[in-house]
């Protein structure tokens, strides 16, 4: 009975969050665009794909040499349950706690038990396809270097299905008393995101000193494998069915992790329901007193309704604060130990004795564009659109409140970033005043391009706020494109050779504010089109 039901219920989670049951359903009329929608996302994930396979080869092919292959499995597979980990508490909270059918969900006959078991293999979903990027590069390189028998593959089948299994009941079980506990508070909405703030600090943080922390335990570890125990034993299992293949084991880890698995389903789902309603209650001011009607401007009332949509959605605060949390955590660690700040990005970027403050301003510039509002502030309004549209003001002043608000959240962290860079690392002049554009000129740029790429590709019915700001194509390809346009002048300094460090920076930010500048006028001609055109 309970399958009979959980089938569809997958079906169903997975057609809302993942889009990957509908595509049958779009018309020939619409095949065309649905082609290249998901023509874009498979270029993008081959390419993520590739950039880690590359990496894997990097670190492999020497590993090889001495017969220590497998750790490069090891190691990839550590960054993989990292990073499920971290998008799996971002992930949670959407599909879990704020899906736009709940209430039709939990009026039906269904036990709430298989509601949050097909949730949380939804939210697996989710984890599986991510792996796919990491861990399968990864394996081929491995059967390329080491052309292994058949055992081989077996566990890497086994290696895959059960490695996202612990961390992603781990990342539920932290958003799971993060919601639990802003449940109990009359402020629900800012409890849960102080709650989910407070945990990435923690996480990145932690990530700082991973490092120290990997190097001592090296020097004392008297093999690889007691290392890899100390950071995560079931990794050590999986080295260890790599080495030497054994059915048993591999019998053992998939029969613990689907034990897990429906284990903790069931004990979390006992609250589940309640959880949920609690986070849906709203209390009233107890005393209310009749004033004058205030009054303003379009643009003020346009920025209020933004403002209180997008507070109103943990997911979206997260999602688009989450670079700004990295930028004052760069910030924090530059007053404590700036050497060490320069020797982790010299690590990641080589070395840049004399190019500081231009490397802190690629920073700033490209961790500002993974925060942009935009990408996903048409597909929000959702089913409200239309009140939007009817609205006696102009498309423009829709856009620029909505522009503002980008503006507002990103700008103040680039301004007050540059601030303490320059006066912890020295700054001249001129490299302040260029950082301080940077930090308005960027945001800008991207904010009018997330508008742009969000008409091109909206999604007014996602199942949820997680669906629309994590998994939609237009936050798909306006990070990426933000991401590009900071790493590009990066990649034709070294290219062209650049002698002239501030001149070519300067000329940077011209061609950047001419970008903005064509951005505008096409967001003002073809993004009035596009809007009037929007259907819910």
């Amino acid at each position: 009975m309970m399958n009979n039901k959980l089938l569809p219920l997958l079906k169903v989670s997975m057609s809302g969050n993942l889009n990957l049951f509908n595509i049958g359903k779009k018309n020939n009329n619409k095949s065309i665009e649905v082609i290249k929608r998901y023509s874009l996302f498979v270029l993008l994930t081959l390419l993520l794909a590739y950039i880690f396979g590359y990496y894997s080869y990097m670190i492999a092919k020497p590993l090889s040499e001495v017969g220590l292959t497998y750790i490069i499995i090891a190691i990839m597979s550590i960054a993989s349950v990292g990073m499920t980990f971290i998008q799996g508490i971002y992930k949670a909270q959407g599909v879990l706690f704020s899906a736009k059918d709940n209430d039709l969900l939990f009026s039906m006959p269904i036990k709430k038990r298989t509601i949050f078991l097909a949730r949380i293999l939804t939210l697996l979903a989710f984890q599986y396809l991510w792996n796919l990027i990491i861990i399968l590069p990864t394996f081929a390189v491995y059967a390329y270097l080491e052309v292994p028998t058949i055992g081989f593959y077996i566990t890497a089948l086994i290696i895959y299905v059960t490695l996202p299994i612990i961390p992603t009941i781990a990342a539920v079980t932290v958003a799971y008393m993060v919601q639990g506990v802003a449940s109990k508070f009359k402020y629900k909405r800012i409890t849960q995101i102080l709650g989910t703030i407070i945990v990435s600090v923690a996480i990145f943080m932690v990530s700082f000193k991973l490092q120290n922390f990997i190097e001592n335990i090296a020097e004392k570890a008297s093999s690889i494998n007691t290392m890899l125990e100390k950071i995560y034993y079931p990794v050590a299992i999986n080295n260890q069915c790599i080495i030497e293949f054994s059915i048993s084991k591999l019998v053992l880890i998939m029969f613990f992790n689907i034990l897990l698995l429906i284990a903790s389903s069931y004990l979390l789902s006992i609250t589940y329901f309640k959880v949920i309603s609690k986070l849906r209650e709203k209390s009233s001011k107890s005393k209310y007193i009749i004033n004058d009607l205030k009054t303003g401007t379009p643009i003020k009332a346009l920025m209020l309704k933004e403002t209180k949509r997008y507070f109103s959605s943990p997911i979206y605060v997260m999602n688009t604060m989450f670079g700004p949390i990295i930028l004052m955590i760069a910030c924090i660690y530059s007053i404590i130990s700036a050497e060490d700040l320069i020797a982790f990005i010299s690590a990641e970027f080589g070395d840049i004795s004399g190019m500081v403050s231009k490397a802190l301003m690629a920073m700033i510039f490209i961790i500002l564009a993974m925060s942009t509002t935009t990408a996903s502030s048409i597909s929000i309004e959702g089913k409200n659109l239309w009140l939007t549209k009817s609205l006696p003001v102009s498309e423009k002043k829709i856009f620029l409140a909505k522009i503002f608000l980008n503006l507002l959240i990103t700008v103040p962290f680039g301004i007050i970033a540059t601030i303490i860079f320059a006066l912890r690392l020295k700054f001249s002049f001129i490299d302040v005043i260029y950082c301080l554009i940077i930090s308005i000129l960027g945001p800008l740029l991207t904010s009018i391009l997330g508008i742009i790429v969000n008409l091109k590709y909206p999604k007014l019915n996602g199942a949820s706020d997680l669906a629309i700001v994590k998994q939609s194509l237009s936050v798909l390809i306006s990070v990426y494109l933000g991401i590009l346009m900071g790493i590009l002048p990066i990649i034709a300094f070294f290219v062209l050779d650049i002698t002239n460090v501030d001149a070519y920076v300067g000329i940077v930010i011209l061609i950047l504010a001419g970008i903005t500048w064509i951005l505008w006028k096409i967001l003002n001609n073809y993004g009035v089109k596009s809007f009037r055109a929007l259907n819910n």
